[in-house]
Parts: C-alpha cells; structure tokens; sequence
C-alpha cells in the first residue's frame, strides 16, 4: 500500500502497515456517526417538541454571565429555532412573575431557582 498525505492539520497517514491496524477504523466511523446522528435527532426533538419557557429559562441559566444575558430577543429566539415575538412574550411573562429584568439589550436573572423550576419532570 502506498502513503497518502491528508489536507489541513491531519498530516499523513501512513497506510504500508498490515492491514490488521485498521481493522478497528469502521467501528471507529460508525461510532463517532452514531453519536452525532443521536445529537442532531436529540436537537431535533427538543426543537419540535421542548416546551420554549423551558427551553428560554436552560438558556438563560446556562449562558449568563454574573446573571446578566447579553444579547437581543432575536438572538435568544435564533438560537432556540423560534420567533423572536414568541420569545419576546415569553420573556415578559418571566418578567411579570420577578424572575427576570429587561433591559435593552440585556435579561438579568432576578431568580434563578424559579427559572430551575421549569425543567421538565
């Protein structure tokens, strides 16, 4: 067999040896592929069924910083595969109760074991 020399940060490859030490490559492929296949099946489940206050509320917990979230309700409704109005609604609702503050540009976390609450049972 002859080497074959791979693009970018993969280097070479050297495929001169007996064909034994890659007899663990296909199992290797199919199971990094099965992996990301569940990832993206599990996104997909969660987008088109995950309830969106519950889903705002991981996001907002998980990603801000010092309970402040940088950013836009469009930004927020991107990032969750919705409508920024559906966001938007959703986030006054947090406001209504005290669990969050609006500001331009900015959702500070006032409450974030109410927010925890929201996790699905």
């Amino acid at each position: 067999m002859r080497k074959r020399r791979g693009g970018g940060d993969a280097g070479s490859f050297d495929l001169s040896g007996p064909p034994q030490r890659l007899a663990g490559l296909p199992a290797l492929c199919f199971s990094a592929y099965g992996v990301r296949l569940t990832d993206l099946l599990l996104l997909i489940e969660e987008v088109a069924f995950g309830r969106v206050d519950v889903r705002l509320a991981q996001t907002l917990l998980g990603r801000s910083q010092d309970g402040r979230w940088q950013g836009t309700h469009q930004e927020l409704a991107t990032e969750l595969g919705t409508a920024r109005e559906v966001v938007s609604r959703q986030l006054k609702d947090f406001e209504r109760r005290g669990w969050v503050s609006l500001g331009r540009g900015c959702v500070t976390v006032l409450s974030p074991d109410a927010l925890a609450t929201l996790r699905r049972p």
